[in-house]
């Protein structure tokens, strides 16, 4: 004999009575035999229902069903789906694919049959509407989406570049820090009319040096010098080797063709990073010297850790 599952009200009322009446057909019941049985799979919330069926209805498999329907079917709850998609939020702790798999549930419930087209347009402005990162919104709407799983990966592309973008801002901002503190101490070297012939120098041509992550970058304001390159060819060749996130970059770039989100998303954020912002943080401008005394400016690879 094929034993129903049991039904506490939670989950989809119209599945649970085809799983039921599937093992009733099996079983060979009979309608009094399925009321029987209905009663006893029933639990929590749904066991509840009886209390508004007198006592001599309950041997009544139609009568059964039909306060179950009235209580968890689908017809009488479009209007509390429906109401459910207008106010549909995506909430702090709720990360794009759980937002995502909610909406398009909510969406085949409240339009069970409504067209596959109809409901993807719903899907996507449900989903664009809620989000909670505005710029985010701004820019799935420029796109055009024609599934919601297409504007989940844009959504899942912009917040990749955006976690890229904020790590570079960072960096940037204790550069500006660093340059500043350098300024300050020069001005005061200046005004105790202590500075030495390096400083005055220094001053004169505009150089500043900033530290950065334990490494020298040299700026000058009038670009009039160059800098130094103390890699060769072959020393990046073997760093970039060494290092699995290049590695894994410079073998997808020499076939010419970029991953997807899906295939890139089972990597960690340095990977995603790069995938963001593809071709553009692989390469860092280093100047090298010209024939003619000005500066020339070349792409290369640099290893994690020494750009």
């Amino acid at each position: 004999m094929l034993k129903p599952p049991t039904y506490e009200g939670q989950s989809s009322w119209s599945m649970y009575r085809r799983q039921f009446e599937a093992a009733a057909k099996a079983n060979g019941w009979t309608p009094r035999e399925m009321a029987t049985w209905l009663v006893i799979s029933l639990r929590g919330q749904a066991l509840e229902i009886l209390q508004s069926i007198p006592e001599e209805q309950q041997n009544d498999y139609d009568r059964i069903v039909g306060a179950l329907e009235i209580r968890y079917g689908h017809k009488y709850l479009r209007q509390v789906y429906q109401s459910q998609i207008k106010s549909r939020q995506q909430r702090s702790n709720e990360s794009l694919q759980e937002y995502e798999a909610d909406i398009e549930r909510l969406v085949h419930l409240a339009y069970p049959q409504a067209p596959k087209e109809f409901l993807e347009q719903i899907s996507i402005q449900t989903f664009i509407d809620g989000l909670l990162d505005t710029k985010m919104q701004q820019a799935l709407r420029l796109g055009r989406h024609t599934t919601i799983s297409d504007a989940l990966v844009a959504a899942l592309e912009f917040k990749a570049a955006k976690e890229a973008s904020r790590n570079y801002k960072s960096l940037v901002r204790q550069v500006k820090f660093d340059e500043y503190q350098f300024l300050s101490r020069i001005k005061v070297a200046m005004q105790r009319e202590t500075q030495d012939a390096h400083v005055r120098e220094m001053s004169n041509q505009h150089l500043f040096v900033v530290s950065m992550n334990e490494s020298a970058i040299l700026r000058n304001k009038n670009r009039s010098i160059c800098v130094e390159d103390e890699w060769s060819s072959e020393e990046l060749k073997k760093s970039q080797k060494k290092d699995s996130d290049l590695k894994l970059i410079r073998n997808w770039l020499k076939n010419g063709v970029r991953p997807t989100w899906q295939e890139v998303s089972r990597y960690g954020t340095t990977i995603k990073g790069y995938w963001a912002h593809w071709n553009s943080p692989l390469s860092s401008l280093w100047p090298t010297a010209s024939e003619v005394g000005e500066p020339r400016w070349s792409i290369r690879s640099l290893p994690v850790g020494l750009a």
